[in-house]
This record gives C-alpha cells, sequence and structure tokens, in this order.
C-alpha cells in the first residue's frame, strides 16, 4: 500500500504529468462551465460544486492521458516503419476522441444549430422533398440516423446521440491522420503534439463533431482531400489510390454546393506549382475534372433519387452579395443615384439591405437578391459587382 502511495507521488511530480494536468485542467474548465451557464444560464451559482467537478473530471482525464502516453511508449516495433505509422494513427485516434468524451456527455445527445434542425424538420418529420438549398446527403444523413433512433429505440434523442458519434469518429480519424501525416512530413515531435493536442483540446474541435451542420463532414473530407492532393504531388500513387482521391472529392462537394467553384479556381495553382511537371500537372488536372463530371452526375442523381427540388443558385452569390451589401452600408452617401437604382434593382429596399447586412454572414444578404433580376443580364450583374469590389478595395485601405 505504502509503495503504490509512493509511486502515485512519484507519477504526480513527474514534468509530463504536470504538463499533461495544465491542459487538461483548462479543457475541464471549459467543459464544467459551458455545461452550468448552458443549463442555468450563469456560472454563479454552485461555485464550490463547480470547482469539485473541475478538479474531478481534470483528475481523471489526466491519469486516463497518463495511461495512453506510457502505453504508447510501451509499443514494440516489430516490422517495418508503416507499421509504427499505423500505431501513432491508432494512438492519435484514441487520444483524440477520448478528449473529445467528456464535451459528448456535455452536450448529449446533439448540437441543433445552423441548418440542421430546419433540414430535420422538413423531410424527417414534414416528409417535404429536399431541396438543393442545402446538401441533399447532408439531409439524407440526418434523416438516417433519426430514423434510427426513432424506429429502431423509440428515441429520436438516441438517433441523434448515434449522429455525433458518428461524427466524431469520422472527424478524428481524419485528425489523426492529419496528425500522422504532420510527423511523416517533419519528423519533427514537437509540431507533432502540438497538432495533437490542438485537435485533442481546442474547444471548437470538441464541439464541432456534435453539430448538425454539413460543415462538419464538409471539414473533414476538405481536409483529407486537401493532404492527397499534396500527396499526389509527392509521389506516384497507384490507380486505387486515384479511386481514392476522386472518391474523397467528390463526397467532399456533395456535402457544400458552392466548393465547386474553389475546386475550379484551384486549377490556376496546380498549373503554376507543377508547371516543371507536366506529366503530374495533366494527371492532376484530370482528377479534378473527374470529380466535378462524376459530382455532377451524383449530385443529379441525388436529386432524382429522393424527387429533390432544385433551388436557385443564390449560394453562388455569396462574395458578390456581400460585396455589394458592405459598400451600401460604409458608402452609402457616396454612392450616386444610379448606383443606387442598382442596388434597388437587385436587392429592394436599400436601407433593408444595409440594416440586414453583417460581415461574417452572407445568408441575410444573400437572401434578399432577386436572382431574377440577375438572370436578365449577369455580365451586367457582375460589371456592377466589380465596381463594388473597387469601392470596397478603397474601404478597406481606408
Amino acid at each position: 500500500m505504502i509503495k503504490n502511495g509512493e509511486k502515485m507521488i512519484e507519477i504526480i511530480r513527474e514534468k509530463k504529468f504536470k504538463y499533461i494536468y495544465f491542459f487538461i485542467l483548462i479543457i475541464s474548465i471549459q467543459l464544467i462551465l459551458g455545461k452550468t451557464l448552458n443549463i442555468n444560464g450563469t456560472i454563479a451559482e454552485n461555485i464550490i460544486l463547480n470547482i469539485i467537478q473541475i478538479f474531478i473530471l481534470s483528475i481523471i482525464l489526466t491519469f486516463i492521458y497518463y495511461v495512453i502516453y506510457n502505453i504508447s511508449k510501451k509499443i514494440k516495433i516489430k516490422k517495418n516503419q508503416t507499421k509504427e505509422l499505423k500505431n501513432k494513427w491508432i494512438i492519435y485516434f484514441l487520444i483524440i476522441i477520448i478528449s473529445w468524451i467528456p464535451a459528448f456527455i456535455a452536450f448529449c445527445p446533439v448540437l441543433l444549430n445552423y441548418d440542421g434542425p430546419a433540414q430535420i424538420y422538413g423531410f424527417s418529420i414534414k416528409g417535404t422533398p429536399p431541396s438543393t438549398r442545402q446538401p441533399i446527403i447532408s439531409t439524407l444523413m440526418f434523416d438516417f440516423f433519426y430514423k434510427i433512433g426513432l424506429n429502431l429505440f423509440d428515441s429520436v434523442s438516441l438517433g441523434m446521440a448515434y449522429l455525433s458519434i458518428f461524427q466524431m469518429i469520422v472527424m478524428s480519424s481524419i485528425f489523426a491522420y492529419t496528425t500522422e501525416f504532420i510527423y511523416r512530413e517533419t519528423k519533427n515531435n514537437t509540431i507533432t503534439i502540438i497538432t495533437l493536442l490542438f485537435y485533442a483540446l481546442f474547444a471548437i474541435n470538441q464541439l464541432f463533431p456534435l453539430m448538425t451542420t454539413k460543415d462538419v463532414m464538409f471539414s473533414g473530407l476538405g481536409l483529407l482531400f486537401v493532404i492527397k492532393l499534396y500527396e499526389l504531388t509527392k509521389k506516384d500513387f497507384k490507380i486505387k489510390e486515384y479511386i481514392l482521391v476522386v472518391l474523397i472529392g467528390i463526397l467532399m462537394l456533395l456535402f457544400r454546393n458552392n466548393a465547386i467553384y474553389a475546386l475550379i479556381a484551384l486549377i490556376p495553382f496546380i498549373i503554376v506549382i507543377l508547371k516543371n511537371d507536366r506529366k503530374k500537372c495533366k494527371q492532376l488536372i484530370i482528377v479534378i475534372f473527374l470529380i466535378i463530371i462524376l459530382y455532377q452526375a451524383s449530385f443529379n442523381l441525388l436529386i432524382f433519387a429522393v424527387k429533390g427540388q432544385k433551388d436557385n443558385d443564390r449560394e453562388k452569390l455569396s462574395v458578390m452579395t456581400q460585396a455589394i451589401a458592405r459598400v451600401t452600408k460604409l458608402k452609402i452617401e457616396e454612392l450616386n443615384q444610379q448606383e443606387k437604382d442598382k442596388i434597388i434593382y437587385y436587392f429592394g429596399d436599400i436601407n433593408e439591405l444595409v440594416q440586414v447586412y453583417e460581415e461574417h454572414l452572407s445568408d441575410r444578404t444573400k437572401e434578399r437578391v432577386r436572382t431574377s433580376k440577375i438572370e436578365e443580364n449577369e455580365i451586367e450583374f457582375i460589371k456592377f459587382f466589380k465596381k463594388c469590389v473597387t469601392k470596397q478595395h478603397e474601404i478597406t485601405l481606408i
């Protein structure tokens, strides 16, 4: 008994244990106070109870981390470097997903936010055919877990909990792969540890997989796609690896309607970066075009399969509407009557456009644009947008 006590004291005195505890303490404070604030609307009540909960949670998680850390050190590599990297991925994955468990417990079953609730209510509850306003694949994913909970367990909450768990597994797998990739490329333990701690402990990374938004899967697939694209430039891939990259790219685009424009914009950068390697440049451009073609086919197939409704092209107007709305708000006194008339023609009431404009959110300005007016003369609208960009640049300089 005495020996066990002495061993415990020895562990607590270790520097690595103190470092681990420091990071765990920060995240424990976030989780406990966040949960208290979410439930009570204040953290002023039950302060002593909160302190006790923070202390207990931080101790438990620290010892879990410490055990995982020591297990990882004792893993013996018997075969080759590939085997070593595989083991590292498993360890990274376990560290990340275990770190996220307190957030899952605190906010279980799911964080209903952004567009998810409307998608679930419209398709799963009302039975309205899904619209392409939101990615159909994300609507179907939400519906799948909603129906799993309702039909198998008679509990929608349980179905939404499984959605959170599914997204946690996907995102922690991708983050673990990214951490492994960074280690493989840099061989720098410090950078790798910082990356791992960021993915495991940063609050937004913990809460993100619990959200009902298309951006969860899109961001994970986007990160994975960028890494695979980078690897394509560095080494020769086999056919099956090219197929994997194409599949990742298609899924990425399906989870974000306007992501296709970013992919198209990537082509000039590929040409510049790989100008001295024409063969590789040609391969990557073929991959990009193949992704775009197959994505479009998959997109139309999904619409047909669920009898979806095609929405208008508002999504691709985010940047344009924001630029025009920003200029309208900040330069309204300097706009001439012709410019004001243009804004009224495309958006309606100019004062309402000023009121709804938000710097970091395009939804409200995008909703006000009259797409029918743009369709009458798209070139004219683009010219007006360019004119506003010039004015916006002047605002930035000021």
